[in-house]
């Protein structure tokens, strides 16, 4: 999936948190890294590297496949990318993902 995405996509990065309960705040995500993340094809690393990676970008666009697995605390959410005023847009779609702009 990871890999057909990034290939029709714009995608640069993508960012997946393997085990945490949707309820957790995302900057309390992946504190302890999980193995199963160096397993998987394709992806740029857990919920802390994409704090890293944001950190670092001048601007980004958030994408979230499956908002429901990100977070069912909304106004976490909003919060995370308030924190992050270089995310310009964020959509509800299917999976995590950073687009960088150019």
């Amino acid at each position: 999936m990871i890999t057909g995405l990034k290939s029709r996509s714009l995608v640069e990065y993508v960012y997946v948190t393997v085990s945490c309960n949707a309820k957790t705040p995302m900057n309390r995500r992946d504190l302890k890294k999980n193995m199963i993340i160096s397993k998987l094809s394709g992806v740029s690393g857990d919920a802390q590297d994409l704090i890293k990676e944001l950190a670092k970008m001048g601007k980004a666009c958030l994408v979230i496949i499956d908002s429901a697995g990100l977070t069912t605390n909304m106004s976490d959410l909003e919060s995370f990318i308030r924190e992050h005023r270089n995310i310009k847009k964020s959509s509800l779609i299917l999976l995590l993902m950073i687009i960088k702009y150019m």
